[in-house]
């Protein structure tokens, strides 16, 4: 049952790296603002830096967006940034390098440990077992190696 949940939570949580590798762009941002403060996302409050950006898109419309980025980034107001986003979802920038690939490998890791379990728990299912009969349960059904096999003359 945990494995289940791991392997649901880092899916949902790996989700928007390939959406970022498949249709992301590349843009130049402004950082408008920089500060310390409570990840918003955060039910233990852990420190973060909130960096709101502003960009234009390759059509040429301007966003403006927070990323959260740890504490230790060095990054100022009125500095440029590289920034990727997905055009047309304004919820999905972030700073160039702020990725979050510990989900992704446990995704993987997950999926490879589905892959690997597959095969054994087929051939366990397919496996002849031996069956009871009657309903005393006393006899059963004897095993290749009790058999005797005789030779024909």
């Amino acid at each position: 049952m945990t494995a289940l949940v791991v392997f649901v939570v880092s899916g949902f949580s790996s989700v928007n790296e390939p959406r970022y590798l498949l249709w992301g762009r590349a843009a130049r941002a402004d950082v408008v603002e920089a500060k310390l403060g409570r990840d918003p996302g955060s039910r233990r409050g852990r420190n973060v830096m909130l960096a709101t950006l502003s960009y234009r898109e390759e059509g040429g419309e301007h966003r403006t967006t927070t990323d959260i980025l740890p504490p230790d980034w060095e990054i100022t107001a009125g500095d440029e940034v590289a920034v990727q986003y997905i055009p047309g979802d304004p919820y999905t920038a972030r700073v160039v390098g702020n990725r979050s690939l510990l989900p992704v490998a446990v995704f993987g890791g997950s999926l490879l440990a589905v892959g690997a379990l597959r095969p054994t728990s087929r051939t366990r299912r397919n496996a002849v077992r031996p069956r009871r009969r009657g309903r005393s349960g006393d006899e059963r059904i004897p095993r290749r190696s009790d058999v005797q096999v005789l030779e024909s003359p």
